[in-house]
């Protein structure tokens, strides 16, 4: 009998140890999740690709942002001329042009510049070139609108909402991979949490069979039972052992996944886990509204991309009609002070007008291509037509889950306080004789497979709400 007992105690002592013991530090859920931001590679990696879709967002503004231009150029040429009375033996010029150019929303281009030209003239005739050296100068102011292909903008507007569109969609993607580890993390938390009440629960399902099993050992010692009963609890401490080291497994495999997403290599969680209360009482109430959920609103920009990006494509298929017009004020002195004088008058002045067609020739390609395109924003519709029937279904699923469970953990406290009842009343029963060892035994398992069935309807309930936290912004 003795033996036995000290088997009971060692095994309890070791669940104990295992546990990491009455001293070590308690880590609750916050301070993991708080764990798993700072140190998870794929949520470094989301939030780094989030921060850079959210500067990426400004892109857009390039496109019609204006831009300052300079161009330098240096030229002479000694090549032979027809006309030596006009070109003389060599030419060297010098230019220099400064200006601002945009591209509209609107689809029109602007551009105004002051252009500056030196220009050395050796060994002309002074009869037909008043002087060898002079200075040329050109204020100018150039227009061009679109009026076909990226008419008023479209295709400018078009690239512009699919950039906006496609790094809103990579934003909100990235905030919700964040969102699923965090879920993730949550329900590893518990899980594990949990797994080790199951091995306490084992634990104690073993020491009520050992102790048990000395209590009839010695009633076959003193003849009073037959050893059949002794060797029918000692299987039952052996079964009992088996589920013990089978709930230790399970736990081992928690902390490894606990470990994983707060990036540790070692095996074993060291801290005391928070263990989670779950009442039916305090079940939030889901309304039957859908919250938004961050990878439908994801899904929704993407399919603005590519709407957008289709459109653009499209209008790239159009014929080219481009309205251009022109103006320029022109200065010429041997000086450059009364060259750049005339620049800034209308005396010396000069315009032009015009426009420009491009036309395709093969239009049966162009509308085959056309139609392609088409199709490209009906699937992206589809697609995130798809996405949010899914998020529905699930969350309809949560609607209904949940009440389920919560009327499930009400029915798993009534039987465990039911079973634990007529266990003990049983042990009684066998401490006077009024019962078998079997009839015990059967006893004590339905109370521990009772309390199995509220941690497992617990670890349920508590996986489903950390579900929950998918939706809303």
């Amino acid at each position: 009998m003795m033996r036995w007992k000290w088997i009971g105690l060692g095994a309890w002592v070791g669940v104990l140890s295992w546990l990491g013991g009455s001293q070590a530090q308690t880590l609750t859920l916050e301070e993991y999740l708080r764990q798993v931001r700072s140190d998870h590679p794929g949520m470094k990696a989301a939030q780094a690709a989030a921060e850079s879709a959210e500067h990426l967002l400004q892109e857009r503004r390039l496109l019609t942002t204006p831009y300052a231009f300079a161009e330098g150029a240096h030229a002479y040429d000694r090549s032979q001329s027809l006309q030596p009375m006009y070109y003389g033996d060599s030419r060297r010029q010098n230019q220099l042009t400064l200006g601002v150019e945009e591209q509209t929303l609107l689809g029109m281009r602007w551009r105004i510049f002051h252009q500056t030209q030196y220009t050395g003239i050796d060994g002309a005739d002074p009869n037909y070139v008043p002087f060898e050296n002079y200075y040329t100068c050109k204020s100018g102011l150039e227009l061009s609108q679109d009026l076909w292909q990226n008419a008023w903008g479209r295709n400018l507007q078009s690239l512009s909402g699919a950039l906006e569109a496609k790094y809103q969609a990579e934003l909100w993607g990235r905030r919700y991979q964040m969102r699923q580890i965090q879920v993730q993390s949550e329900i590893v938390y518990w899980k594990l949490a949990l797994a080790r009440d199951v091995v306490r629960i084992q634990a104690e399902l073993l020491e009520r069979a050992e102790r048990l099993t000395a209590w009839v050992e010695e009633r076959v010692r003193m003849k009073l039972q037959d050893r059949s009963d002794f060797m029918q609890a000692q299987s039952q401490v052996e079964a009992r052992r088996l589920e013990l080291e089978g709930a230790r497994d399970q736990a081992r495999m928690a902390a490894e996944a606990f470990n994983l997403l707060r990036a540790q290599t070692s095996g074993g969680v060291e801290e005391e886990l928070a263990m989670p209360l779950v009442e039916p009482s305090s079940f939030p109430t889901l309304t039957e509204k859908i919250p938004p959920r961050l990878d439908v609103r994801a899904g929704e920009m993407a399919m603005q991309a590519a709407v957008w990006d289709s459109v653009r494509k499209q209008d790239d298929l159009q014929p080219q009609v481009q309205a251009r017009a022109a103006v320029y004020l022109n200065g010429l002195d041997r000086d450059l002070s009364p060259a750049l004088a005339d620049s800034r008058n209308w005396d010396y002045r000069a315009y032009s007008v015009g426009i420009n067609v491009r036309v395709p020739l093969d239009w049966f390609t162009r509308a085959e291509i056309d139609a392609g395109y088409t199709r490209e924003g009906e699937a992206a519709k589809q697609q995130l037509s798809r996405s949010r029937s899914e998020a529905e279904s699930e969350w309809r699923e949560l609607r209904r889950r949940l009440p389920e469970f919560q009327a499930r953990l009400k029915i798993a406290h009534t039987l465990e306080e039911l079973q634990k009842q007529k266990a003990e009343y049983e042990r009684q029963r066998l401490r006077r004789g009024n019962s078998l060892t079997y009839q015990v035994l059967q006893f004590e398992q339905d109370w521990g497979q009772s309390q199995l069935a509220r941690v497992a309807i617990e670890n349920n309930i508590l996986e489903l709400l950390a579900q929950v936290k998918l939706y809303g912004e």
